[in-house]
């Protein structure tokens, strides 16, 4: 059971990265997928590295340690250095923030876990149904503007009948649904 969730956890995760163009970071962690590390004594990244590597400014990896989303790095030399647990906390909160879906709140309560007063599955939920909502939302703009694209009329708002004809539906259904 744990290897399918894994499986589909990671199919997920492979899609949101296409989708969003962020680059890919690390596997599950139990698929032994690696990524490279630099060759440190203690395979640890500097806060310059890891900005490159996921595609943010500094000051952005600053900003998410000030918010709480991540412990303050340790530091040598006065510079930030990133574990390899943490880079991949720092890749989830990338993707995350990435998919336009999460705001920083959101992605503080799924890295508390349990241990937060809100419980992640509810913002998952709830960030499921927005999801959902936006889809209907952005197929229903896909419908109406496919109805206008053929349309050789020089006004389609005015002069195309398809257009015209699924205005109608969407009126009646508006009409229909606010006498209820």
């Amino acid at each position: 059971m744990l290897t399918l969730f894994r499986r589909s956890c990671h199919r997920s995760l492979t899609i949101a990265r296409k989708n969003l163009s962020v680059p890919p970071v690390a596997g599950p962690g139990a698929s032994g997928s690696n990524w490279d590390m630099p060759d440190t004594a203690d395979g640890s990244m500097t806060i310059g590295e890891v900005s490159e590597l996921l595609g943010v400014a500094p000051s952005t990896l600053r900003w998410w340690e000030r918010q709480g989303l991540i412990a303050p790095a340790q530091r040598r030399s006065g510079r930030r250095l990133y574990s390899r647990a943490e880079i991949r906390t720092l890749a989830i909160i990338r993707i995350w923030q990435a998919s336009g879906q999460l705001s920083l709140d959101d992605i503080a309560v799924m890295l508390a876990g349990r241990d937060g007063s809100l419980h992640w599955h509810d913002v998952v939920r709830a960030k499921i149904a927005d999801c959902e909502a936006q889809m209907e939302r952005l197929a229903a703009a896909k419908r109406y503007l496919e109805f206008a694209l053929p349309c050789h009329r020089d006004n389609p708002v005015a002069d195309c009948p398809c257009l015209a004809e699924e205005v109608d539906k969407y009126l009646v259904e508006r009409q229909t649904s606010s006498t209820r």
